[in-house]
């Protein structure tokens, strides 16, 4: 196969491209992407890799991750394939273990000795060949000392080095986890997932579980969000993650006139009680409300962004109540009649039950010890 045809198509976007040539020509993944570059669909066993590319935990494979998580986008998926899809991408951003510390911390390390052998090599080297000087004689104890001295100076200068190289190596990575959560966060705009609007939410706040965002990942994020704002229906209420509405509350602090309306639109859908409290709060706060009239997002001119939160409200409040009703449990106020007479019986028992064998209302037993103890 020549190189015309295994170049990913821009569909990938040309950064992508660029990650998806340095992969070596055997990776499965690269060969998924150029698949789907050809205009193939993504099959069972494409469809399985990239979601194993994408649950994969090694921060040393953040580029197939970034990969995969484009073909996911960027691939015709059934529905099963889409909420399976939807659920590896958010486990990218939510996931600690994602964090690899323990790779981290290993290559940090053999970074450090690395670059201790070298420095160290180097100084060694120097300064025996002044001491002894180099001579067909003296070869085998040059050689020993050496040796001796390098790894002497290898064990000094990595106690100085292991540190910096660490943050070095800490920073590095978190770039590239950084560049493979904006690829994620992009595919999940393309996926129009409803579950995935909480996230959403947050990374355009620049809020992670994992790294602080940077303002190019807010901004891949708030491109996706509108879209799986829009997905939301009546039917996703109870069904969204439980963040998922005081993060939509809290995206409506500064959001444009188009953002809130679709925001408010999902909250009037399927957002759950919590959110009363804080809508009433942003209702009642003049800088939100100036932010959402002046915006110079186009939206709808004619809708009044307070208005409609003012409509949406009284659904939070009222989901509000159902949600917490069934906390409250009810007693009766008192035993009817002599409780001393009253028997308990099975509820739905057709057979007879003698009366020596039914148990009493706890209220005569708690009477019955009260006057024991008197």
């Amino acid at each position: 196969m020549d190189e015309q045809n295994t170049t990913p198509s821009q569909s990938l976007g040309a950064s992508v491209a660029q990650h998806v040539r340095r992969l070596g020509r055997k990776r499965p993944v690269r060969r998924v992407a150029e698949q789907l570059s050809a205009g193939d669909v993504v099959s069972e066993w494409a469809f399985d890799v990239l979601i194993a590319a994408v649950e994969q935990k090694s921060g040393r494979r953040w580029r197939e991750r970034l990969v995969a998580a484009a073909c996911l986008g960027e691939g015709s998926l059934t529905a099963a394939q889409k909420e399976r899809a939807t659920a590896a991408l958010i486990s990218v951003l939510t996931d600690r273990s994602n964090l690899d510390v323990k790779g981290r911390l290993a290559r940090g390390v053999l970074r450090a000795v690395a670059l201790s052998s070298i420095v160290a090599g180097v100084l060694v080297a120097i300064s025996f060949d002044d001491a002894l000087g180099f001579s067909p004689w003296n070869a085998p104890l040059f050689v020993a000392s050496l040796l001796l001295g390098s790894l002497v100076a290898i064990g000094i200068l990595s106690i100085f080095l292991v540190a910096p190289t660490l943050m070095y190596s800490g920073a590095r990575e978190d770039t590239n986890l950084r560049k493979s959560m904006e690829e994620v966060l992009r595919a999940l705009g393309k996926l129009a997932d409803p579950m995935a609007v909480g996230l959403l939410s947050r990374a355009q706040q620049r809020t992670s579980p994992l790294v602080k965002l940077k303002s190019q990942q807010a901004a891949v994020a708030a491109k996706a969000l509108p879209a799986a704002l829009a997905a939301v229906r009546e039917e996703h209420y109870g069904l969204l993650p439980a963040d998922a509405t005081p993060a939509l509350c809290e995206a409506l602090s500064g959001a444009t006139r188009r953002q809130a309306l679709l925001i408010l639109s999902a909250l009037r859908a399927a957002g759950i009680g919590s959110g009363a409290e804080p809508l009433r709060r942003m209702i009642a706060d003049p800088a939100a409300q100036r932010d959402w009239e002046s915006s110079p997002d186009p939206g709808d001119g004619r809708t009044s962004v307070l208005s409609v939160a003012e409509e949406v409200l009284p659904i939070l409040e009222e989901r509000l109540r159902n949600e917490t009703a069934s906390s409250r449990l009810l007693r009766p106020a008192s035993t009817p009649g002599d409780a001393a007479e009253v028997l308990l019986r099975p509820a739905g028992s057709a057979s007879a039950v003698p009366d020596e064998q039914l148990l009493r209302p706890a209220v005569v037993e708690q009477s019955a010890r009260a006057e024991q103890v008197d």
